[in-house]
Order: C-alpha cells, then structure tokens, then sequence
C-alpha cells in the first residue's frame, strides 16, 4: 500500500513518482524476500533434519551453506551502492556508484534456484526406500515434488522479470510482477513445509466419529 502510493504501478510519463521513498521501499524489500526465503529453507531442512536421521550430515552441510549464503546475500543488497543512499535517490540527482543490480539479481535467484532443487530432491531417494504401499509413496513424492517444482517456476518467472526490470526503461511499472512472483514463491514454500501438519489434520477429520 505505502508503494502504491508512493507511486509503484505508474510509468514515468504519468507522474507523481516519490523515488526516494520508493527506493526504501524496494531496498527493504527485497532485504525481507532474501530473509524470508533463507527462513523458509531453513525450516524445511530442520524438518529433514529431524524426520531423515540418516541424511543428517549432509542436511547441516545444506543449512551451513544457506546461513552463509544468505548473510552474504543480506550484506551485498544493502550495500549494494555507494554511498548506501545512492540507491534511493532519484535517478537525475544520483551521485555516487552501485554494483550491477541485473548481475547480483541474476545470481541471487539462480542460487536460489538451485537450492530449491536440492532441497525438493534430498528426500527423494528416503521416501522411495520406505516401506509403504506404492500407492502412498507415490502420492507423498508427487506432493514433494509439485509443491517444489511449482516454487521452482514461481523463482524462474521472477529472474524473467527481474531482467525486464533492468534492462528497460520503466522500473516502477516493471516491479510490479516481481513483488508478486516474490510473494507467491515464498507462500508455496510455506505451503511445502506446512504439508506434514496439513496431512495429519485432514487425517484427523476424516477419521473422526460423525456427530450423533
């Protein structure tokens, strides 16, 4: 709401931009997508952690390796222009420099990428090896797998349009689609780690007496 009225959804012909307020605007968001994200890898991995006591060292070797990735992640988007202000000013009065934003952008959502692969594929093999009727461990993989993939494609569309972003010439009409992929990635995920509790409340429910 704050950058709706701030000027985000309009193009630059028609006015009425607040670039300084939308650059804090952006800038904190796109700190809160990087941290959100990281937390929710995190919390699927501590489920792993918990539930695959036998893949236990390769899944803190996952979680290192995203605690580092994400804090390094926090640090460059932040300072990701010199002085830090520099990234809010208005284009015309800008002083200073910033690193390439399409460049650090492109990197952040291939490593993202990737790590929403890995993390879909570590139980694979597990939940094939268990000792369940086929049918059962059929549809926990199919679950697994299109709540990932679909986080998967939910990150690619946001690259594409994080490309567009910087490459054209209209950047408060063009982030729009970005905030939503962003959203949308992150409330797959959640849905991904929330699928355990989901199953066991609609087991509940449909095990239940019926009402006399």
């Amino acid at each position: 709401m704050a950058g709706v009225l701030r000027g985000i959804g309009r193009t630059s012909e028609e006015g009425g931009i607040d670039y300084d307020a939308l650059g804090k605007i952006q800038l904190a968001v796109q700190v809160l997508y990087i941290t959100s994200a990281a937390l929710v890898k995190l919390s699927i991995l501590f489920l792993y952690r918990q539930v695959f006591q036998h893949m236990r060292a390769i899944i803190t070797i996952t979680i290192a390796a995203i605690v580092v990735i994400t804090v390094v992640f926090i640090f460059v988007a932040i300072f990701q222009c010199h002085p830090v202000g520099r990234f809010w000013f208005e284009p015309k009065a800008a002083q200073g420099a910033c690193i390439s934003h399409l460049i650090f952008w492109c990197d952040v959502a291939v490593v993202f990428l990737v790590s929403n692969i890995w993390i879909t594929a570590l139980p694979v093999r597990p939940i094939l090896g268990l000792h369940v009727k086929c049918r059962l461990r059929s549809g926990i993989l199919l679950l697994l797998c299109s709540t990932g993939l679909l986080t998967c494609s939910m990150a690619t569309i946001r690259l594409a349009y994080v490309i567009k972003l910087y490459r054209g010439n209209d950047p408060t009409r063009d982030i729009v689609p970005i905030y939503f992929c962003s959203i949308s990635e992150i409330c797959v995920a959640l849905v991904s780690l929330s699928i355990p509790s989901l199953r066991l409340a609609a087991r509940r429910k449909w095990t239940s007496p019926a009402p006399c």
